[in-house]
């Protein structure tokens, strides 16, 4: 398995923009990340995106992270 190492994350959508709505609206988050070369000169599979999740923050506000 190659390492992911973590560049940086973001907020997308409402919030960015200064629309957010509490109740209405939740957070998206994009996150960059960097993987190794080695992996890559290999041939290892690396997949072109990464599984989308979700979770509730403690604020009870939805977030999106991508």
């Amino acid at each position: 398995m190659c390492e992911l190492k973590d560049l940086w994350e973001t907020e997308h959508g409402s919030l960015m923009w200064g629309m957010f709505v509490p109740g209405k609206s939740d957070h998206d988050r994009c996150h960059v990340r960097q993987i190794s070369t080695q992996c890559i000169l290999e041939g290892r599979r690396i997949p072109e995106t990464w599984p989308q999740s979700h979770q509730i923050g403690p604020d009870g506000v939805e977030i999106d992270n991508t």
